[in-house]
């Protein structure tokens, strides 16, 4: 991380202590057991310091010199060279050829101004030893001669320097020094940093006074609606708007922290300054979102260490948190506006919560760049602050930093506060957990009897006595641990410490100094009263129960879960500590209390209140996630019992059992591990109720993908079983044995057909009026129906399959279905054509056509149907025209839809046909024919005539449509806003659209809005409209296609006046929205640079950093470059990208074609355009010329005067039959360009 530029000025304040060599005498003693250091201290007896001296091992105990023993950072060491340059006078008093001597006196000075009120008076300072030299422990040795005694004082320094960080879960907040910073941090800069905004409308005013008014009362999900229609309304918020905004979405707890970001980007995409405001919104949300996933983490990796078990869904829980990135974000938007305006200050909240996330995730130095910002403006950090800043010095184990820290905070009129007394001890015992975590206990225990020498604070002293125990436990030294325990008066020690104590010491494995602590806590203390403390207790419970049930400790387990279970002061037991409960009883055979206990607790997980928010990703952990984390609760059971040899069918059944009770289902895996255990005997022995479970669960296997022939094999056992045991046709048994047999129709043709007739046998057997009713497989053409009707079903080889084994079985399917099946394999492709021609040649042996019965009519009309619909899709327009006429001779006709595919697929392959007119005739055909249209109809032939833009004829369908009570769709209003734009009548577009949105049956849809922006790009070239049309996609939850995005970068990079930032930037709201970043996009930019600013460098620049991405190059790239080289007069450089093209095997399209030909014309080189016109002559039997291509190469020849070369171009486009209309356009150029004598021979 590089320091910002105000780093050195404002570390001076804190780097001073050091410097002057206070910090310099850091102890470093040896790391053996401190036991026998542990002295009886009580207050009003003289604990002096020799008494610890000895037990650290004299007064030379091997120190090394700050900055050679490794704990000190670069980022302190920084700090000399500036403060070396200091022209405070008292500073450089003590400088003497970079020698400090110290004596007792200022030792004991400096006592005072750490503790406030020491013991003894203020000594002259002596001259001092070399600052680089190590100090040494405590001494009392007044009378020595004046050499010793200095070097016995300077060791009272270090002993003094050395110290603080942490137990603080138990830390009260300072509402006065919050008040008193916060106001501080507010200088004249900051309050006048609204007068910098432009000043908003009158109407923005008003909605921003409204939204303010819904805020202040809380109604934040109201601030968002109203800001909606704000947007809607066409209104440009202000930054008011977006802060109002901002804050209300972050006080509705978004479940993303893109959520929030997505507005902070919208907002920049405005334009709008973001204030001081909008960062400290930004930045509190982001960090206090980081604090809770760092809890959030912390809580489940602990809790999987324990238990030994991590559910999927918590792992998937902890992978979303883990990937927010919300500290990043903070720490950059942080950076970011301290460096836009340096003389930005924030509240001291902010850099509160900011320093202690920096903290928490060992971020030290973006800590340590925090504060530095909040000295160098005049604040002065909070106790909170510092706690925050020496527990991250000291989970480093970074002493020096700790030290420079602490005596920052000493010199500061805050630390003197007599007012402040519990925020004075809470950074003693900060100071002394990071010491003792850092390894440095001799300096932890010093400072400790320093403060017990001084103070008079006994319940406070113990918060610093139970900060050495905790570092005790945390170095392992448990016996030291217990000894300084029995110090500790229980009085004043909280039984929530206590809680946390014992967790971790049973996590330790110390079962035994755990539960005596544990035994020590006090369920009826008024602490109980809280929810947290219930929590943590429930906590030390679960840790113990756990160890014990890895130790095998079954009768303390026992103890431990009925005080977990019943207790009131206990917030109960959460699914691992039940999961290993349960495993220890089965493992030790308690195989009944196991089965009862885990249906108890599943009852209890689902009935009990939700979580708090801040112990989960989500906003409440509602009944489907308990489901789904009860769910894999059971199946890691059966799975754990299988892996160990411990489950068998009686556990496996009932664990089952609770697992479809409480969560309706229990996946494969689970399932195969209960079925297995399950051989044919065993299932003829089952009672109806367990048949029916194992039914369930083997159902559920062969419904899913991969199931075995084990799996066919025994769910026939079990059908048999069933049909013997007369199980019900209806209900759930019923329904699974008839899917199942269904399903299993490939594999056992038997099974269908038996159920039919088991079916027949319940019900009594009627038969309808229908020929074919001793033929038709009844029960594999129900399966397809369901199957074809429920989704485009792909699988045709399945499905050909199926028919094939029905015929060989001696049945056939009904005709309605055959005509599903030809439906679905025309979808598929013509490598099905002969499938689709092998089901109607059956057809007419299997089901022959019976006019005197009404259903062989009907199913012979549809399946007729559907191969006129198949053919027209395969591109068989003869064959598809001989189905239609045998239709005919039955008196029946194509569906509507049928005739709509007609229009559809008109396009030929070698010929171009007149579309329009063809379509219009069609539609004709059907009317007289008898058909009713529909709305699929209707669509095809406007759609045909909007891209020959016939506007008139387009409108006049449209008037048909609702004449004839047909409502249009959203896919008509789309085709006609399309033809109305084409055409450029924008009221009438922009008229429909409205019409549209308000229609009932409205279903929204991108493609509309793409039409009206593409309008507005290319035609009135509005950018505002654009930005309207776009937002109004948004508000309604319409997701924007690849297509809207590749326009919303043409209309900021092409609209005046071209914004390229703004069109970059699309780029990353593609990248968040999920979409890829195609070709297109970067062809807009591409585009936009070359041929809108003219900037041939960069736009090459652009186009080579894509292909250097991995994006694969396409003819969309090659021809945004093409058009960016001929717009700016150097088409002699296309070659080289043309041939680049064809080393990629990337075919010249006809748009590229045109620019090359255009930019040839230009350099009167018609050789270079014809051999370019001649590149797209027939390929593999099919023209790539278009219209355009044939206009260009028509103006190329005419711009040389080759009329007769124009002509030629002329006739072949007319020999290619496109309409008169495109035609037309070409051939009037030829005539306009003849000589007037031609022309008037020519008309006489």
């Amino acid at each position: 991380m590089v320091f910002k530029p105000f780093t050195t000025l404002a570390r001076q304040s804190i780097s001073k202590h050091l410097v002057n060599g206070y910090t310099q005498s850091l102890v470093a003693a040896s790391q053996s057991s401190y036991a026998s250091s542990t002295l009886p201290i009580r207050i009003g007896q003289s604990n002096t310091p020799a008494k610890i001296q000895n037990a650290f091992g004299g007064a030379h105990s091997g120190r090394a010199a700050p900055g050679k023993d490794g704990s000190a950072t670069d980022a302190v060491n920084a700090f000399h060279a500036v403060q070396n340059q200091t022209d405070d006078k008292e500073d450089k008093k003590y400088l003497f050829s970079r020698k400090i001597l110290w004596s007792k006196a200022q030792h004991q000075q400096q006592q005072k101004q750490l503790l406030g009120n020491p013991p003894e008076p203020i000594a002259e300072p002596l001259p001092s030893r070399s600052r680089s030299a190590s100090f040494t422990s405590v001494t009392e040795e007044v009378d020595a001669v004046e050499d010793i005694a200095a070097l016995k004082d300077a060791e009272v320094i270090a002993e003094e320097a050395v110290a603080e960080e942490a137990i603080v879960d138990v830390v009260e907040e300072s509402p006065k020094a919050e008040v008193e910073q916060s106001n501080a941090a507010e200088p004249a800069a900051f309050l006048s940093e609204e007068a910098l905004l432009p000043e908003p409308s009158e109407a923005t005013k008003t909605f921003n006074s409204q939204l303010q008014s819904l805020h202040d009362h809380g109604r934040w999900e109201e601030v968002t609606v109203l800001f909606r229609h704000m947007v809607e309304q066409g209104l440009k918020p202000s930054t008011t708007t977006y802060n109002l905004l901002l804050d209300s979405i972050v006080s509705l707890r978004p479940q993303y922290v893109a959520q929030v970001i997505d507005v902070y980007s919208a907002m920049l995409r405005e334009k709008l300054i973001p204030t001081t405001t909008t960062y400290s919104i930004l930045i509190n949300f982001l960090a206090q979102r980081a604090l809770r996933s760092h809890h959030i983490t912390t809580t489940a990796q602990r809790d999987a260490a324990r238990s030994g078990i991590l559910l999927d869904s918590k792992k998937k829980n902890l992978e979303v948190v883990e990937e927010e990135g919300a500290l990043n974000y903070a720490l950059g938007l942080f950076y970011d506006s301290t460096e836009v305006r340096t003389e930005r200050v924030f509240p001291m909240s902010i850099y509160r919560v900011l320093i202690e996330a920096c903290s928490r995730h060992g971020l030290t130095e973006d800590m340590l760049n925090v504060s530095t910002h909040l000295e160098s403006h005049g604040l002065s950090a909070t106790p909170e602050v510092i706690r925050s800043m020496i527990r991250g010095f000291g989970q480093k184990g970074d002493v020096r930093a700790v030290i420079e820290t602490y005596n920052g905070w000493q010199e500061s009129d805050i630390a003197k506060d007599p007012s402040l007394m519990n925020e004075r001890y809470q950074i003693y015992t900060e100071l002394i957990a990071a010491l003792m975590a850092s390894g440095d206990v001799p300096g932890a225990l010093t400072f400790l009897e320093k403060v017990v020498d001084i103070s008079q604070e006994h319940s406070r002293l113990e918060w610093l006595k139970q900060a050495v125990v905790e570092g005790f436990i945390s170095s392992g030294d448990i016996l030291s641990a217990e000894k300084w325990m029995q110090q500790l008066d229980i009085q004043w020690t909280s039984n929530e410490w206590l809680a946390l104590l014992s967790t971790r010491l049973a996590d330790q494995g110390e079962f035994n100094f755990a539960l005596q602590i544990y035994n020590t806590i006090n369920p009826n203390s008024m602490e109980f009263e809280s929810q947290r403390i219930r929590e943590l207790f429930a906590e030390c419970q679960m840790s113990c129960l756990e160890h014990c049930a890895k130790t095998g400790q079954v009768e303390k387990a026992r103890e431990l879960w009925a005080d977990l279970w019943k207790s009131e002061r206990s917030a109960g037991p959460n699914i691992s500590a039940a999961l290993v409960y349960t495993r220890m009883l089965f493992e030790n055979g308690c195989v009944n209390e196991a089965l009862v206990v885990l249906n108890q607790f599943s009852r209890y997980f689902l009935e009990q209140p939700t979580s708090s928010p801040d112990t989960i990703p989500e906003h409440i952990l509602n009944i489907d996630a308990k489901r789904l984390i009860l769910l894999e609760g059971f199946e890691n059971t059966i799975l754990y019992l299988s892996s160990k040899g411990l489950l068998t069918p009686s556990i496996g059944l009932d664990v089952a059992g609770f697992s479809f009770r409480r969560c309706g289902t229990l996946r494969a895996e689970a399932s195969r591990r209960v079925l297995d255990l399950f051989d044919k005997t065993r299932l003829w022995g089952l009672t109806p109720a367990q048949l029916s479970l194992t039914l369930q669960l083997q159902y559920l296997i062969i419904s899913g993908e991969g199931f075995l022939p084990v799996d066919s094999q025994r769910f026939e056992t079990m059908f048999n079983i069933a049909l013997e045991a007369g199980f019900p046709v209806s209900g759930p048994e019923g329904e699974i044995l008839g899917q199942g047999a269904a399903l299993l129709a490939q594999v056992n043709p038997d099974l269908p057909v038996r159920w039919d007739q088991y079916v027949r046998q319940q019900a009594g057997e009627t038969l309808p009026d229908d020929p074919y009713w001793n033929k038709i497989d009844i029960k594999t053409s129900n399966a397809i129906d369901a199957t074809l009707t429920r989704t485009k079903y792909n699988k045709i080889a399945d499905l050909r399959r199926m028919y094939r084994n029905t015929r060989r079985s001696g049945k056939s399917l009904r005709l309605t279905t055959l005509a599903e099946i030809i439906t679905a394999a025309s979808r598929g492709g013509v490598q099905h054509s002969d499938f689709i021609d092998e089901i109607v040649r059956n057809a007419r042996i299997d089901l022959p056509w019976m006019p005197q019965y009404t259903i062989s009519r009907s199913g012979w009309s549809d399946l007729l149907n559907a191969m006129t619909a198949a053919q027209l899709i395969l591109g068989n327009r003869d064959k598809a025209a001989e189905y239609h006429d045998e239709m005919l001779r039955m008196g029946e006709s194509p569906t509507a839809n049928t005739y709509g595919l007609y229009i559809v697929y008109l396009k030929g392959i070698q010929q171009t046909y007149d579309e329009a007119s063809e379509a219009v005739a069609i539609f004709e055909r059907a009317l007289a024919e008898g058909v009713v249209p529909t709305p699929f109809l209707y669509n095809a032939v406007i759609g045909k005539l909007a891209k020959a833009r016939r506007v008139d004829d387009c409108l006049f369908y449209f008037a048909l449509m609702r004449t004839a009570g047909i409502k249009p769709t959203s896919v008509t209003y789309g085709t006609m806003i399309n033809a109305l734009t084409r055409v450029g009548d924008e009221s009438f577009a922009e008229e429909l659209f409205k019409e549209m949105e308000l229609m009932s049956n409205y279903k929204p849809r991108p493609a509309p809005y793409n039409s009206m922006i593409q309008f507005f790009i290319t035609t009135k070239r509005d950018r505002s409209k654009v930005l309207s049309y776009y937002n109004r996609m948004l508000s309604l939850g319409i997701a924007p296609t690849s297509h809207t995005y590749k326009l919303m970068i043409e209309a900021y990079a092409t609209l005046d006046q071209p914004d390229m930032a703004a069109a970059e930037a699309v780029l990353d709201t593609i990248r968040s929205s999920g979409l890829p970043i195609e070709s297109s996009h970067h062809a807009a930019l591409i585009h936009a640079k070359g041929c809108v600013l003219h900037d041939v460098s960069a736009a090459i620049k652009h186009f080579e950093d894509v292909i250097a991405t991995g994006l694969r190059s396409d003819s969309t790239l090659y021809q945004a470059l093409l058009e960016c080289l001929v717009a700016n007069h150097r088409v002699a450089e296309t070659p080289y990208w043309v041939q680049d093209m064809a080393n990629k095997n990337i075919m010249m399209t006809p748009y590229i074609a045109n620019t090359l030909i255009h930019g040839w014309t230009l350099e009167k080189n018609i050789d270079k355009a014809r051999e370019v016109y001649e590149a797209l002559g027939s390929a593999n039997g099919q023209v790539r010329r278009e219209p355009s291509t044939y206009e260009a190469m028509t103006r190329a020849y005419l711009a040389v005067e080759d009329r007769e070369g124009a002509k030629k171009v002329a006739d072949e486009m007319v020999g290619r039959r496109y309409p008169s209309a495109v035609v037309a356009r070409v051939l009037d150029l030829v005539r306009m360009s003849e000589p007037l004598a031609t022309a008037t021979a020519a008309s006489a």
